[in-house]
């Protein structure tokens, strides 16, 4: 075999096997959330799926009649409800827990706290919460953070 096809059959399994391994190894991930809260709600991650857990006061968004959306990503989502859960957003790249020390989140704006109410573990199906916790009881305010992972 001459030296260029050598070559050639070289790179293809470079390329192959380098590009299989880096995207087995891939966990990591981000996601910034915008959303107008009214009191205490819950987004949850799981895979590839977010959704709100809806406390007190009025749903995410819909503060005095309102209809604005959830932003994931910098794209509106506007969340159908059955009762006080949402139906879900498929997110991507999917949330992994693999390694809980990585996951952080930071709060970019909002006058109250939000925090992670719960880690993924077992018992919760490997789920993430994060807690909107605005309970004025003047008006809703703009929350925005970011989860990484």
């Amino acid at each position: 075999m001459n030296r260029i096809a050598r070559l050639a059959i070289a790179l293809a399994v470079v390329a192959l096997f380098g590009f299989g391994c880096a995207t087995q190894r891939s966990t990591t991930g981000q996601i910034q959330i915008k959303a107008l809260i009214d009191g205490s709600d819950q987004i949850k991650l799981n895979g590839d799926e977010l959704w709100y857990e809806h406390g007190t006061f009025d749903l995410p968004g819909q503060w005095q009649g309102r209809h604005e959306p959830t932003y994931i990503n910098g794209v509106a989502w506007q969340p159908d409800w059955a009762g006080t859960v949402s139906e879900p957003y498929r997110i991507s790249p999917p949330f992994a827990s693999a390694d809980i020390k990585r996951i952080k989140l930071v709060q970019n704006e909002g006058r109250g706290r939000v925090s992670i109410s719960g880690m993924p573990t077992r018992e919760n199906n490997y789920t993430l919460s994060i807690l909107f916790d605005d309970r004025r009881t003047d008006e809703a305010a703009w929350y925005d953070v970011t989860v990484s992972w």
